[in-house]
């Protein structure tokens, strides 16, 4: 079995390796992309534990107009399987996150079902 028949729960760590805050990087950069484009801010980067970047993306529903266009989802679904998912919780992608909602208000209460 590939993947896990429940979902899986990835609480937010506080204590992040230097391998994750240095590839973070590749996700926070997608993330800046997606708010400059007037979208919602969050990226995503796949790495392989010896350091190579497989892919990244950024959240697209704004700027192709449809709700599966999530950064998660631009690498490969195959390169997606068996990965660790790793919940940095840092201020900085909080920060953007928070700027996104400050600049667009009525994108961000679209996007969680608020009018």
């Amino acid at each position: 079995m590939l993947a896990p028949t429940t979902a899986v729960k990835t609480p937010p760590t506080d204590k992040p390796s230097e391998f994750d805050l240095n590839n973070i990087k590749h996700a926070i950069f997608q993330g800046e992309l997606g708010l400059s484009e007037k979208g919602v801010p969050i990226g995503a980067a796949l790495v392989r534990n010896d350091g190579v970047v497989i892919g990244v993306g950024r959240n697209r529903r704004v700027q192709q107009g449809s709700a599966t266009r999530h950064g998660e989802l631009t690498p490969p679904p195959a390169a997606c399987t068996r990965v660790e998912v790793v919940n940095l919780n840092l201020d900085s992608c909080k920060q953007l996150m928070n700027k996104f909602i400050e600049l667009y208000p009525e994108t961000w209460n679209e996007d969680i079902g608020e009018e």
